[in-house]
């Protein structure tokens, strides 16, 4: 079940548009003609974007691009045009959907710094690979469960801070 424990205003905003520049068309056709002009994505992904603006969270800025790119696309096709939209229409219509992603992306950091998250539990002594995955797993919930790239851009640890690259696997 959604919950819109951290929604805010800028999120329902992005949220309203994607709903909007989504029009009639399906998930499938904006999908489609996404792909077909240069912005690969799948049905699936267009939908786990909308979803998770209903869950409070901010889907990633390249599936907001993608989905006015296809849905821009898919308007111009069903219009008549073979070539698809004008390359004006599509980058003011990414220029938007990037506008209301950046605001949400700006609220939703500003609410995270508001109520610092601390780490609460510690592993202790680590014998088996499974124990070492659930420390992982328990530690990456607890720490609001970044995306693997966040965690690849984090800042990585230096010589003789007490993570050196030395104790990663």
């Amino acid at each position: 079940m959604s919950s819109p424990r951290s929604s805010t205003v800028e999120l329902a905003l992005l949220r309203g548009w994607l709903h909007g520049i989504k029009g009639a068309f399906t998930y499938a056709t904006i999908a489609r003609r996404a792909s077909d002009h240069g912005q690969p994505v799948s049905e699936r992904t267009l939908r786990r974007a909308v979803r998770q603006t209903l869950d409070g969270r901010l889907p990633a800025l390249r599936m907001v691009e993608a989905f006015a790119h296809g849905a821009v696309h898919a308007r111009a096709h069903a219009a008549g045009g073979s070539r698809g939209a004008a390359p004006p229409e599509v980058q003011r219509a990414e220029q938007a959907g990037r506008a209301l992603w950046e605001a949400a992306e700006r609220s939703l950091h500003w609410r995270a710094q508001t109520r610092p998250h601390r780490v609460t539990w510690v592993p202790g002594h680590i014998t088996t690979p499974a124990g070492l995955a659930r420390a992982v797993r328990r530690l990456h919930q607890e720490a609001g469960n970044p995306s693997l790239r966040v965690l690849a851009a984090a800042p990585k640890p230096t010589a003789g801070s007490p993570a050196a690259r030395s104790s990663w696997l």
